[in-house]
C-alpha cells in the first residue's frame, strides 16, 4: 500500500521522539515496578516482628503458682531471651489479687509491658473439666510492648500443649511441600486481569485521541488527506503505529508488575505455561483496543469528547475484569463475548489446576475476530466524508 511506510514512520516518529511521549509512555511501568518493590519491603517491615535488642522487659502475672515458682510460660520467656543473642532481659512480677485488680492500669501507664492475667490454679486445673482462660494485656501504643506481645503469644501453645507446630531444630518449616500457592494464585488470578487491562487501555488514552481527533482539531488532518497517499494506508499506518507504541508502553508497565510483584504475593509463581497463553491473549487485547481506539478517534470531532468516550470505555472494562475475576465465569459460553472473556480466561489459566484448552482455544478465536472487525471497522470510518468532517 503505497505511503503505508511513510505514515507508520512519521507516527513512530513522533511517539518516540518526543521526550514527553516518552515520558508518558513508560515512566507508569517504571514506577510500577519501583512503588510495588517499596510497597512490599515496607508491608514485610511493618507486620514482622521488631529486631530489639539489649532491652528490659516487663512482665506481671497473676500469682497463684506457688512460693518461688513461676509459670510455665514466663519460664519459657526467659529461657527464649537467655538463648536469644540479642542481649535482652526480662523482669518478672507477680501480682497479688489486690495488685491484679489495677494491673491493666499499670501496663497503660507502662510500668508493665504485658500482663498475664491467669484464671485461679490454671496449670493444675489445665486437663480438668473446668475451662481455664489465659488472658494478655499489653500497650499496643509501645514498640516494646507490642514485640514482648507477640513473642508471648507466640509461645503459648509451645508452654501449654506440649507441641511444636511446624518447627525443626528450632525454626520454621514451609509446611507448604508444593511450588504452588493456592491462596497466592487466587490473588494473582484477580490482580493480572485488572492489572493487563489497565496497562493496555490506558496508552490509547494518551495516543489514539492525538492521532485522528487531534489533527481534526488542528487542521492538518485535511492536508494529510490531499496527499497523494490513500486514506486505507493514512488509516493502517496510524494504526500500525499506535500498536507498537501502546504494545511497548503496556510491556513496561507488566514486566515492572510481573518482576515486583512477588515482594507482595512472595507464593506466586508464574510458570511458561501459564506465561506463554497469557501473552497470547496480551498481544490479541492490543490489538482489539487499539482498534476501538482509532474507532473512537475517527468518530470524535475533538481530543475531549475522543477522551471523554475512553476515559468511560476504561472504567467499564475494568469493571468488566473486576467481575471476571470474582464470579465464576468458566462455563464456555462466557468465552465467546468479546473483552470479557480475555480477563476470565486469565483468572482460570492463572487459579485452576487443569490448563483450560477449549476455553482458550474459542477466547483466542473470538478476540481475533473481534479485533479484524474492529480494525476493518475503523479504517470504514477513516475513508468516510460524512464522519471524518462531521461538524
Amino acid at each position: 500500500m503505497k505511503g503505508l511506510a511513510t505514515i507508520f514512520k512519521k507516527e513512530c516518529l513522533r511517539y518516540f521522539t518526543d521526550y514527553r511521549m516518552l515520558i508518558a509512555l513508560f515512566l507508569p511501568g517504571i514506577l510500577i515496578f519501583v512503588l510495588y518493590m517499596s510497597m512490599g519491603n515496607i508491608m514485610t517491615n511493618i507486620v514482622s516482628t521488631p529486631a530489639i535488642e539489649n532491652t528490659v522487659f516487663h512482665i506481671a502475672y497473676t500469682d497463684d503458682f506457688g512460693e518461688g515458682e513461676y509459670p510455665k510460660l514466663v519460664s519459657l520467656l526467659e529461657a527464649t531471651f537467655t538463648s536469644g543473642g540479642r542481649g535482652n532481659t526480662l523482669k518478672t512480677y507477680p501480682l497479688s489479687e489486690e495488685e491484679s485488680l489495677s494491673a491493666k492500669e499499670e501496663v497503660k501507664k507502662g510500668t508493665y509491658d504485658v500482663y498475664l492475667d491467669y484464671s485461679p490454679s490454671f496449670e493444675d486445673e489445665l486437663l480438668g473439666e473446668k475451662v481455664q482462660t489465659l488472658n494478655i494485656y499489653y500497650n499496643g501504643a509501645s514498640e516494646k510492648a507490642t514485640y514482648l506481645y507477640e513473642l508471648t503469644s507466640s509461645l503459648v501453645s509451645f508452654a501449654y500443649n506440649g507441641y511444636l507446630l511446624n518447627q525443626e531444630n528450632g525454626f520454621p518449616i514451609d509446611s507448604n511441600v508444593a511450588e504452588e500457592n493456592f491462596r497466592m494464585d487466587q490473588v494473582a488470578s484477580f490482580l493480572i486481569p485488572l492489572l493487563t487491562t489497565t496497562f493496555l487501555f490506558s496508552p490509547i488514552i494518551s495516543l489514539a485521541p492525538e492521532s485522528i481527533a487531534g489533527e481534526k482539531e488542528r487542521g492538518t488532518l485535511a492536508t494529510l488527506l490531499i496527499t497523494p497517499v490513500s486514506r486505507s494506508a493514512i488509516s493502517w499506518g496510524k494504526i500500525l503505529a499506535i500498536s507498537l507504541a501502546s504494545l511497548a508502553s503496556a510491556l513496561v508497565s507488566f514486566l515492572g508488575v510481573f518482576f515486583s510483584i512477588p515482594s507482595i504475593l512472595p507464593g506466586f509463581q508464574l510458570s511458561f505455561d501459564s506465561a506463554f497463553p497469557i501473552l497470547i491473549l496480551f498481544l490479541l487485547s492490543d490489538i482489539l483496543f487499539v482498534g476501538i481506539g482509532i474507532a473512537i478517534s475517527a468518530f470524535a470531532k475533538s481530543i475531549k469528547e475522543a477522551n471523554s468516550y475512553l476515559g468511560g470505555l476504561l472504567t467499564l472494562m475494568m469493571v468488566v475484569s473486576l467481575l471476571s475475576s470474582i464470579l465464576d465465569f468458566s462455563a464456555l459460553p462466557f468465552a465467546f463475548i468479546p473483552v470479557f472473556n480475555i480477563s476470565s480466561c486469565m483468572s482460570l489459566i492463572l487459579k485452576s489446576s487443569t490448563f483450560p484448552w477449549l476455553y482458550m482455544t474459542i477466547t483466542i478465536v473470538v478476540t481475533a475476530l473481534a479485533a479484524s472487525l474492529v480494525v476493518f471497522f475503523s479504517n470504514r470510518l477513516f475513508r468516510s466524508e460524512k464522519i471524518m468532517f462531521r461538524k
